[in-house]
């Protein structure tokens, strides 16, 4: 089967098909011009796959399961204990909220300490990363012999005038 009857019915973009097939997911097999013959089995995987990442799988949980080196029972009893934490952790986002919300405050008048530190002491309760902020900082980037060049460029530049 071609690419497009594999998009219409797995209803997947034709990037992600490629890229299961570049994460070794599937094998088609090459037709003699060049073409990729997708089979119902490449069409389950991606299902499968497409399923299991709807749950919120990683590509490495899904990766152990194809090759046999975990069982599926094991994997969604593990995903529904993971969900489970995720559930209270959004309730009590949903609670602290409510509370910011009840003190009708303006945010120029947002004490932030106080429910910071509600949050960093249940934070350490359940052990969970859900309120840490990943990716709001800028990366540091360090080129020494870049700095270096520019600073005796501005150097030269003020040596001028």
């Amino acid at each position: 089967m071609t690419i497009k009857e594999v998009e219409q019915l797995s209803k997947m973009d034709r990037a992600n098909v490629r890229f299961y097939e570049r994460e070794g997911f599937i094998t088609p097999e090459r037709l003699e011009n060049g073409y990729r013959d997708y089979s119902n089995d490449d069409l389950q995987i991606l299902l499968r796959i497409k399923l299991l990442r709807s749950l919120h799988f990683s590509l490495e949980e899904i990766k152990l399961l194809i090759s046999g080196n975990k069982n599926l029972t094991d994997m969604l009893s593990n995903q529904i204990v993971k969900l489970e934490q995720e559930k209270k952790d959004a309730s009590y986002a949903q609670d602290v909220c409510r509370a910011i919300q009840n003190d009708r405050v303006a945010f120029a008048d947002l004490d932030a300490r106080k429910y910071l530190d509600e949050i960093s002491r249940a934070t350490k309760e359940s052990g969970s990363s859900y309120f840490s902020v990943k990716g709001d900082e800028l990366p540091q980037v360090f080129h020494p012999w870049r700095r270096y060049l520019a600073r005796m460029l501005d150097m030269s530049i003020y040596n001028i005038f």
